[in-house]
This record gives structure tokens, sequence and C-alpha cells, in this order.
């Protein structure tokens, strides 16, 4: 969302289900331009929406060190999470068959969130 783009930004962020005018203008202003993350997986791991993992020799080690990413956007996004939930029927049917805990549900729907943003 580079500064001349955010209107337009802004606005397709609003059509997403469980986003708000707060959080898309929050989402914008955090993101900055979305072309600086080579993939979804990039921009998904920068909102703080999947777990780290140390690799070292093709061997997985225990997650060490401090939170990277940006705080902000996790947050926004697990809040878009629960619009979502609260707005669309089919939502909360996959929510009662799916992944387990309330957080659990929140927490995949984040992340599923952050990637149709990305595209």
């Amino acid at each position: 969302a580079a500064r001349g783009h955010f209107p337009a930004v802004y606005d397709r962020l609003l059509g997403v289900p469980g986003v708000g005018p707060t959080l898309a203008a929050a989402i914008c202003y955090e993101v900055g331009d979305i072309c600086r993350f080579a993939n979804d997986r990039h921009f998904v791991s920068y909102c703080r929406l999947v777990g780290r993992a140390a690799e070292s020799g093709g061997r997985k080690k225990g997650v060490r060190g401090r939170a990277e990413g940006n705080a902000h956007l996790c947050e926004a996004f697990h809040q878009a999470a629960g619009g979502l939930l609260r707005a669309a029927e089919e939502a909360r049917r996959w929510a009662s068959e799916g992944p387990g805990s309330e957080e659990r549900v929140r927490a995949v729907l984040a992340a599923k969130l952050a990637r149709c943003v990305f595209h």
C-alpha cells in the first residue's frame, strides 16, 4: 500500500469479511508496500500468524530468540477473524466442525485472512 495507493487498498480491505474501517486502516499502515514480501508465506510469517522453527543442518531445534514480525498485524488479523466468525454463518459452521478450541479456530482464520489480504 504505497502512499499513493492507500485509498484503493483501504477500500479493498473493507470488502474482506471481518475487516472494518479501523482494522483496514491499521492493516494499511502496518503493511506499507505489500510488494516487499516475496510471497504469502513471508507475509503471514511477518504477521506472526505461523509458528517459528529453528533449523540447523536439516534438524529442527527448539525455538529461541525474541519474536520477530509485527505484533500489530497479528492482533488486527485475530480481531478480523473474530469479526468474521460473528458476521458469517459459514465461518461459524466451519468453526464448529473445525480445528479445535476457539483460540485455535481464530488463529487458523487469522492466517487464512492474511493470505487472502496478500493476494
